[in-house]
């Protein structure tokens, strides 16, 4: 069996058209070579944002529950302060001892504790709203601290009596 037998010369392609097509198919046969992730791509960023996800929700727990034991410690000081304060008002007279020579000073610690008073009042009323409600907290444990440790040095100092 030859070739000629079953086409005439015409039919054959020619040598250039005989290495086009090989050349075609040879790159149609041929597997392009990828580098293979052993891991699956669609599961792997799942797992990413998951973990993010249970990340920012421990973080969000912790800090809730932190703040929570904290503002019940602050709370409790603050009542401590405030008690203790009410206790010394009711103990101590509200009027000065008249056997003290420092009648002016002590009336400008009885304005300063008034004054007190007015800015505890303030803070108080403001402690509604929840901006900068830690700084209010810390301003309002300093004012009960000022005016208890006034009210302590006035005993102390032998200006108001027991």
């Amino acid at each position: 069996m030859k070739i000629s037998n079953f086409y005439d010369d015409d039919d054959m392609p020619s040598m250039e058209a005989r290495q086009r097509m090989w050349n075609r198919i040879s790159q149609s046969l041929s597997t392009k070579k990828q580098a293979h992730f052993f891991i699956e791509t669609r599961s792997f960023f799942y797992g990413m944002v998951a973990s993010v996800l249970i990340t920012l929700c421990g973080v969000g727990l912790y800090s809730t529950v932190g703040g929570l034991v904290s503002s019940e410690n602050e709370n409790k000081e603050t009542e401590a302060y405030k008690t203790a304060i009410r206790e010394f008002e009711k103990v101590v007279p509200s009027k000065i001892s008249l056997q003290s020579n420092q009648y002016e000073i002590i009336q400008d610690k009885k304005q300063h504790i008034a004054m007190i008073d007015k800015e505890i009042d303030k803070v108080n009323k403001e402690m509604s709203s929840p901006e900068f409600a830690e700084l209010r907290r810390i301003t309002l444990r300093q004012l009960y601290h000022t005016k208890l440790s006034i009210i302590l040095s006035m005993i102390d100092n032998g200006e108001m009596e027991l």
